[in-house]
């Protein structure tokens, strides 16, 4: 059970510690005081989650605890140990603690260990389970209705594993849509795929080769002036005025210095390098011209070649490298296409031994549903007599989905959707004489609040969280019925925490822990305070709610009316 809750600048609240006990916990307090506060802080505990606009404002962020003490075979602890989170502790106490920044960043932490949020999630069912409004209005839907009945079954764990089987058929059949059941189309993307590549594999191109094309179109454009630049050079090197001349001359003036003076010859052998290097540049200058003839062929193949790298460019790619990667890509993809045959006859095979397992859990899970359902009503029913509606008529229908509904249909049971073969209907009539019809159909408000509280005993039979939580359930309730609700709440509570908000005075008289939420306001600011009422208290606190000229007597009517049902039983 939660044994302690403390919050700290969230929503309205500067600093608030709750002690909730065991049994039933009642808090009231005028509309617009905060109980929702309270409600949120503990929903976060569960796994919620966290909104940046509860941080209280002025605060840089928002601190939630609360405490749970758990029996050492409390289902939670494997989950726990899977988190690296032992149960070393001889009271079996976990600590939750959620932080919510300004920002929206929000931490979460299980006995002092960092957490993630999907962690908190994986476990916040058996910690907290909070029914509301709108969980009354989501459980009048007949997708949530099979649901609920799955986990009063405890079948959930035979439902998911339908489930995968049925992600795997529907994975499968769209890769055989994706590998063509068309197989004119197939044969029309292979010769396409044949001719791109075969296309691409007799251009040859090399990685550098554009690169030289362009090098030699432009030589042979401007093969006119490139030849008058290099005759220029070669008439400077080798003319009768020449740089290989004059450098002739020195070599031949510092030969004879040297006979007359040795140091004048310093430079001698510098200049024969000089003179060599002159004569190889020439010889390849005279090369260069030579090769430097007018060959319209060989321009015309260069263009040409040009020409049909662009075009592939144009198709394929901006490069030989895409090109490349086109090519690889459509060959991997034509020995797919090749292959097809083969993996549709895989599939075809998968899917029908697939679709088999799957006939086999929709019909385990329909004679679970169908068994279970039959426990739920008796169990409905005694709870509804216990409300007030002794008289009422609950009916849960499994019927198999039409064959149409389904992806797969088989004769023996119709369609198999993601669910299951099976559509579930909660029927109800209220009154004596009326025909059962859809349960969103036929309840008024104050019937649907006591259906929603006999469904939720009769699953909390099979299966409690450490606490939870029935937020304003008695909407549309009042007077003597408030009286039933409040007594089946307490008899709730023997199996576990049971915590609930409420406008109604006959439930708090049920209360072991009757907490008061009021709004104050101090140095300008509003409040959040919570007391915990002795009997007296409780006691003025149920005259107000009942209100009126007598409400005193009123109150004490009820709390003694409460009582005898206490004593009872």
């Amino acid at each position: 059970m939660l044994t302690r809750l403390y919050l700290r600048d969230f929503a309205l609240v500067d600093e608030l510690a709750i002690s909730p006990g065991p049994g039933l916990n009642v808090f009231t307090g005028d509309t617009g005081a905060g109980k929702s506060i309270i409600v949120n802080a503990v929903a976060l505990l569960g796994g919620g989650r966290a909104e940046s606009h509860w941080v209280r404002s002025g605060s840089r962020s928002a601190f939630i605890e609360g405490v749970f003490e758990l029996p050492p075979d409390h289902p939670i602890w494997p989950g726990l140990a899977e988190l690296g989170i032992d149960d070393d502790d001889e009271s079996s106490q976990l600590i939750v603690q959620r932080e919510i920044g300004a920002g929206g960043r929000s931490q979460v932490r299980l006995n002092s260990r960092s957490v993630t949020l999907r962690a908190l999630e994986s476990i916040g069912p058996l910690l907290v389970e909070i029914n509301g409004q709108n969980q009354q209005l989501d459980l009048l839907r007949p997708a949530r209705q099979l649901l609920f009945l799955d986990e009063y079954a405890g079948c959930d764990k035979a439902r998911r594993g339908y489930r995968r089987e049925y992600d795997r058929h529907a994975t499968l059949r769209d890769e055989l849509e994706r590998l063509g059941a068309d197989a004119g189309a197939r044969a029309r993307e292979m010769d396409m795929l044949s001719y791109q590549i075969g296309e691409i594999e007799d251009a040859q191109i090399g990685p550098d080769e554009e690169a030289h094309l362009l090098a030699g179109l432009r030589r042979s454009s401007n093969l006119a002036e490139l030849t008058a630049l290099i005759d220029g050079a070669l008439g400077a090197l080798t003319g009768p005025d020449g740089a290989s001349s004059r450098l002739g001359g020195a070599l031949e003036g510092l030969t004879r210095a040297r006979t007359l003076d040795a140091d004048s010859a310093s430079s001698l052998e510098q200049l024969r390098v000089a003179q060599e290097i002159a004569d190889q540049a020439a010889a390849e200058l005279r090369a260069l011209l030579e090769s430097l003839v007018a060959d319209p062929a060989e321009a015309e193949r260069l263009a040409a070649r040009m020409r049909l790298i662009d075009d592939l460019k144009r198709k394929y790619g901006r490069s030989a490298a895409e090109i490349a990667e086109f090519a690889t890509r459509a060959a991997a993809r034509l020995e797919q296409l090749q292959s097809a045959e083969s993996r549709i006859a895989e599939i075809e095979s998968e899917l029908a031994l697939i679709a088999k397992r799957m006939s086999e859990s929709a019909t385990e899970l329909r004679a679970d549903r169908r068994s279970a359902g039959k426990r739920l009503e008796a169990a409905v029913l005694e709870n509804l007599a216990a409300l007030g509606m002794a008289e009422a008529r609950f009916a849960v229908a499994v019927e198999a989905l039409p064959e149409t509904a389904g992806v797969i249909a088989r004769a023996e049971l119709g369609g198999m959707g993601p669910l299951g073969a099976d559509r579930v209907r909660f029927d109800l009539a209220a009154n004596p004489g009326e025909p059962l019809a859809p349960l969103a159909r036929v309840a008024s408000g104050g019937e649907i609040s006591r259906i929603m509280l006999a469904l939720r005993c009769a699953l909390l039979q099979i299966n409690a969280p450490a606490v939870i939580i029935f937020d304003e359930i008695d909407a549309g309730i009042g007077g003597r019925r408030g009286l039933a609700v409040g007594h089946q709440l307490w008899k709730l509570a023997d199996r576990g925490q049971t915590v609930c908000v409420t406008h109604l005075p006959q439930i708090p008289a049920f209360a072991q822990r009757h907490f008061f939420v009021d709004k104050e306001e101090r140095d300008g600011r509003s409040h959040i305070a919570v007391a915990a009422l002795d009997r007296d208290a409780q006691m003025a606190e149920l005259a107000v709610m009942a209100g009126g000229a007598e409400a005193a007597t009123a109150a004490a009517q009820i709390k003694a009316r409460a009582d005898e049902l206490m004593a009872e039983r």
